[in-house]
């Protein structure tokens, strides 16, 4: 379930995101659907913590959380979706809870990312933005090292799943090292303009 609210910290109203290809909106509530179907796909199921759509509504009502569809441009359609946790925490830490991408290997995820990452540190001017992937989930974990995020440690044993434990990598980006990755993924788009964009698995942390 997403997290209490703060009172330390007031949470701006949600914005619209756009990139070259993106748009990050507030999802509305004839979109969870589209969310929870996402979330259940076989291609997620194993990766993504299960919400229900009462889970959805409480985040997107909670001042603390804020809850995206992730719209392809050109066509207008959805292609996945973003839950940030964290817009009141007193210690300037945002959380990037989930990313689902459901049209995989076109770039999506990494547009995503950069996008929020803009927003966490230009317009929110927070300090820490971090995440979680599941230990296994190499393709996600190698995503987000490449733009930029530190892994921290691992989380051993922090989710329970019927009668198992998972554990978690721990990674983030602080304000810092935010230049860095920008100018990164900048020279990495004009080195690479006009080509394929690299396989992402949309396969995120919880």
């Amino acid at each position: 379930m997403p997290s209490s609210e703060h009172v330390n910290r007031k949470a701006p109203p949600q914005p619209v995101l756009t990139g070259r290809r993106l748009r990050l909106r507030s999802t509305s509530d004839a979109e969870i659907e589209f969310v929870v179907d996402l979330e259940r796909h076989v291609d997620n199921v194993d990766y993504i913590e299960q919400w229900s759509p009462a889970d959805h509504r409480h985040c997107m009502q909670t001042a603390d959380c804020t809850h995206w569809i992730i719209e392809e441009m050109r066509s207008g359609d959805p292609v996945g979706f973003v839950v940030l946790e964290g817009h009141c925490d007193p210690n300037d830490a945002l959380l990037l809870r989930r990313l689902v991408i459901a049209r995989k290997g076109r770039g999506f995820g990494k547009e995503a990312v950069t996008l929020l990452t803009r927003y966490c540190f230009e317009v929110l001017a927070f300090h820490r933005l971090w995440l979680t992937v599941l230990k296994g989930n190499e393709p996600a974990r190698r995503l987000y090292r490449r733009l930029g995020f530190v892994t921290e440690g691992v989380s051993r044993d922090s989710v329970k799943e019927d009668d198992h434990y998972l554990s978690m990598y721990v990674m983030s980006m602080l304000a810092p090292e935010y230049p860095d990755s920008q100018a990164s993924r900048e020279a990495h788009w004009r080195e690479n303009a006009g080509q394929p964009a690299a396989q992402d698995t949309g396969r995120e942390h919880s």
